[in-house]
């Protein structure tokens, strides 16, 4: 008797079993669980016989990323140790025009055990940096929302961060601002955070620059720190801040109370900052001044909005710039002349 022959001879005998008598005393004579016998009178109703034969394994896929391949991810996740999968997947296509999935890319880092952000940094971590492994530990994800809007300009986030402590510099706060429907962003470091700080960015970088483009600014939302409101509501409206944004023609709106997710586009670019830029340069450079690492993240931040790959929800792998541009709208541009 062949093995087949066996099989299906052994799976009759189950079949008629049960028939005879019932399910339970069946399973429990043969040995097997109830969804395998289930499974096995199903296949016996469905092809008969046949069914009854064992099912053929699918061949072990080989790995596809070897050689080369790998070495060139690895290579840049010490690069960029604070990439994920997708975003090395990104990378990897338009550096080195190698052309793998975000699930490939993550096999090969579990494989070299780097499928976490903390053993990447582990790996690139450097005797001396200011940043300690404790700290890179603490680091926690903070949910995002998905904010509605429909043309550059209609609405801006805007938060205050606090990066870290500098020998020699002190506390280092960075004001950021981003475009909601591009994720275009701005963001200037400062030694106190504070609502001068607040206008400051507004002022230098970000309105200047929308009027350059001709574009109108609607509305900006912030939390409720103090640097953007008073807590009480008779007292807002002579806040610094908001009669800056009110004489600038802007609306102010404020998120929900304890709930900095409200402003999800603004608190994920900090992360980003933190990861792609602070924490990096911290490793490799010795800072002297705040105008010396604010001279480095200008130059993150060309990268940032022209040519870092983003993969945000309305991005889908293009620059900021990009969908800056496709999303002007404008008949706006036409009332601001006017």
């Amino acid at each position: 008797m062949t093995s087949n022959e066996y099989t299906i001879h052994y799976k009759t005998s189950l079949l008629e079993y049960a028939y005879k008598f019932n399910v339970s005393l069946a399973c429990r004579t043969f040995d097997i669980s109830r969804t395998r016998y289930y499974e096995i009178a199903s296949d016996f109703l469905k092809y008969g016989k046949a069914g009854l034969l064992p099912k053929a394994k699918c061949p072990k896929m080989p790995s596809k990323i070897r050689g080369n391949a790998e070495k060139a991810i690895l290579d840049l996740s010490l690069e960029f140790p604070t990439f994920g999968p997708l975003r090395l997947a990104n990378e990897l296509r338009k550096k080195a025009n190698l052309s793998y999935s975000s699930v490939g890319v993550y096999l090969v880092l579990k494989r070299n055990n780097l499928n976490k952000k903390r053993d990447r940094l582990h790996r690139s971590y450097l005797t001396g940096s200011v940043i300690s492994l404790e700290a890179l530990r603490s680091i926690k994800l903070k949910p995002e929302m998905h904010i509605n809007t429909d043309y550059t300009g209609e609405l801006l986030g805007q938060d205050s961060f606090y990066l870290g402590t500098i020998k020699g510099i002190g506390r280092i706060y960075s004001q950021a601002v981003i475009d909601c429907n591009c994720s275009f962003a701005f963001a200037k470091l400062y030694s106190r955070k504070g609502k001068d700080a607040a206008i400051d960015i507004l002022s230098t970088r970000v309105i200047p620059f929308y009027k350059a483009m001709n574009i109108v600014l609607k509305r900006i939302i912030t939390d409720n720190g103090k640097e953007y409101t008073h807590h009480s509501p008779s007292a807002a409206l002579k806040h610094k801040y908001g009669a800056f944004l009110k004489g600038c023609g802007i609306v102010h709106s404020l998120t929900k109370v304890r709930c900095p997710e409200t402003n999800g586009y603004v608190e994920r670019f900090h992360r980003t900052i933190l990861d792609e830029f602070f924490l990096i340069k911290m490793r490799v450079n010795e800072y002297k001044s705040l105008n010396e690492v604010q001279r480095d993240l200008d130059t993150f931040m060309i990268e940032y909005n022209y040519r870092r790959t983003h993969q945000g929800r309305k991005l889908g792998g293009v620059a900021p710039i990009v969908k800056f541009v496709s999303g002007i709208k404008f008949p706006l541009m036409i009332e601001s002349k006017n």
